[in-house]
């Protein structure tokens, strides 16, 4: 179950900071609230290529991207930066 999302320099999010709590969550939005860029995000620090364009931004303003995942009931974090492979800490 997932506990804490860090989202740095990833499309539109300076940093973002989600915790769920031990129960049933959902993502809602309007059409263009970043639902899509959060749960691209996960996906990148799962290990899945970042289309392009979100990493650009990043380049572009010189920061890199970074996303944290953190599971409940484990001391495992994932961990996904800019041009560098996800890291299992």
């Amino acid at each position: 179950m997932l506990k804490t999302l860090t989202v740095e320099n990833y499309a539109l999010i300076e940093k973002s900071v989600i915790e769920w709590q031990p129960a049933f969550s959902v993502i809602t939005g309007e059409t263009g609230a970043g639902k899509s860029i959060l749960i691209g995000s996960i996906n990148y620090c799962l290990g899945q290529k970042a289309d392009k364009d979100v990493i650009l931004q990043a380049k572009t303003s010189i920061k890199n991207t970074n996303v944290q995942l953190e599971a409940l009931g484990g001391d495992v974090t994932l961990t996904a930066t800019e041009g560098v492979s996800p890291v299992v800490n």
